[in-house]
């Protein structure tokens, strides 16, 4: 699966982008929460949207390892 990071969520996890491996369909969350290195997505989970192929998703939405998943920052007004 491959995932985006934009704006702060760059910055907690270190890189704009990176792929995992996902071993059929699980939720989201449950991918997050097995991997360290993507503990600040869930930490601020609360301010971030998630789209998962082009389309706004809950974090318990189910994916596959062909997906791509974007973590969105609040965006400012302009």
């Amino acid at each position: 699966m491959k995932l985006l990071f934009y704006g702060q969520s760059a910055r907690w996890i270190g890189c704009n982008e990176m792929s995992i491996p996902v071993d059929g369909t699980r939720p989201l969350v449950t991918i997050l929460e097995s991997s360290p290195k993507l503990a600040p997505i869930l930490e601020h989970k609360n301010m971030l949207l998630v789209s998962v192929n082009y389309a706004v998703r809950a974090f318990d939405t189910a994916v596959a390892d062909s997906d791509e998943v974007a973590f969105l920052p609040p965006f400012g007004e302009g």
